[in-house]
């Protein structure tokens, strides 16, 4: 499991696989931030890392409130719900 050292929230975007590939865009939430837990400000889940949710974590169906191990497709590993 990967160590998430970071000294600030990264901004929350939301990540969409599409026919092109993958589509990202700002969370609608105007500032939303992922912090150390994974958890957003808007109560979605993300990498705390890169910042994406959605398509690019395995499972992708898990929701803001789930825990367990998280995998994003950066490449980080984290457990939900815990800084």
């Amino acid at each position: 499991m990967s160590a998430t050292a970071r000294t600030r929230d990264v901004r929350h975007l939301k990540a969409r696989a599409s026919q092109s590939g993958l589509t990202l865009e700002p969370c609608e939430d105007r500032d939303c931030s992922v912090h150390g837990d994974g958890q957003t400000d808007c109560g979605r889940l993300a990498c705390p890392r890169c910042g994406y949710s959605g398509s690019n974590l395995v499972p992708p169906s898990l929701q803001a409130h789930a825990s367990g191990p998280v995998a994003c497709q950066c490449g980080n590993l984290w457990i939900a719900g815990v800084d």
